[in-house]
């Protein structure tokens, strides 16, 4: 068992401030502030590494902050990469000498993201109004992967194996964008649309390895 307590004080820190123009903006540099700073947590490891069945649980508890005089008042809010819980369980079992299983799990804390908390009409056109710099979250990230890798017979000028695996064997729909749209069923209200890449991923691989 590993554990680790850490705190780190950031400096120079850059973001955009509000309102921004990044679109074919000649002078980006004109939209950015600087700031300051601090990422704090709480990392804990538990390891098994003799017998058939190996492997490691990890989890993190941590908080990653900034704060601009120009961004959310002045006020201190969640970084972008800001995870508070972390998990990671990763688990191998040895069936013989010629097949391994392994499984992998990971959950976190979905990122920080700026989302509209409302909206205001300006001449006909409809304008997203926003309030606290990551405010919001998205949807907590988790998935399962599987393998089965089987080991052939090793020849004297090189070893090879075969591996079969399944990443996201329960087909989790995790969030990869969130965006907003007017209903087009309910006018005058917005929904949310998620866009999701991968969902259940088998795959084969075959290794070898010239000595």
């Amino acid at each position: 068992m590993t554990t680790e307590i850490y705190y780190k004080h950031l400096s120079n820190q850059i973001d955009y401030r509000n309102g921004a123009n990044l679109f074919l903006n000649e002078e980006i540099e004109g939209g950015l502030v600087y700031g300051k700073g601090r990422t704090y947590g709480l990392e804990v490891q538990f390891e098994k590494r003799k017998g058939k069945f190996t492997g490691w649980i990890s989890y993190t508890l941590a908080r990653s902050m900034r704060q601009f005089d120009a961004i959310n008042g002045g006020k201190e809010f969640s970084a972008r990469q800001d995870r508070i819980h972390d998990i990671a369980i990763v688990a191998m079992y040895r069936v013989s000498k010629k097949i391994a299983l392994s499984s992998n799990f990971i959950y976190y804390t979905g990122d920080a993201v700026t989302f509209p908390s409302g909206k205001y009409e300006v001449n006909g056109t409809i304008v997203p109004y926003y309030t606290e710099r990551n405010g919001y979250r998205m949807p907590n990230y988790h998935r399962l992967d599987l393998g089965m890798t089987v080991y052939f017979k090793e020849r004297p000028k090189f070893e090879h194996n075969l591996n079969i695996s399944i990443y996201n064997v329960y087909a989790r729909e995790n969030a990869y964008t969130i965006r907003f749209e007017e209903d087009q069923d309910n006018p005058g209200k917005t929904k949310a649309i998620q866009t999701s890449l991968f969902r259940i991923v088998p795959s084969i691989t075959y290794n070898f390895n010239i000595k």
